[in-house]
């Protein structure tokens, strides 16, 4: 997820006509639910792929990126998922 979410910063950073992002976690129970404290030290072997000491790197980027982002947060935001949605620009509940 973490690579991804580098190569997905990287289009967002070279998109002049994205004006705005919404994260929605697949999980109902939590918003990016946990991070695999032992794989998740060596880079992944894919493109963006870094090591979790990159992450703060990574949230510093979403929160000064010209595009609005937006966290549609349902259930849990704790650890890296509460660290994502308070990088974003807004966040909101689901509609019901």
């Amino acid at each position: 997820m973490f690579a991804e979410l580098n190569v997905l910063m990287d289009e967002i950073e070279h998109d002049t006509d994205l004006k705005i992002v919404v994260f929605e976690s697949g999980d109902e129970d939590f918003f990016v639910n946990h991070h695999d404290l032992e794989r998740g030290h060596g880079a992944a072997d894919q493109p963006g792929g870094a090591s979790f000491d990159h992450w703060p790197t990574f949230v510093t980027r979403l929160a000064q990126s010209s595009v609005l982002s937006v966290a549609k947060v349902r259930g849990r935001a704790r650890a890296q998922g509460f660290e994502f949605a308070l990088a974003c620009d807004m966040r909101i509940p689901p509609c019901r």
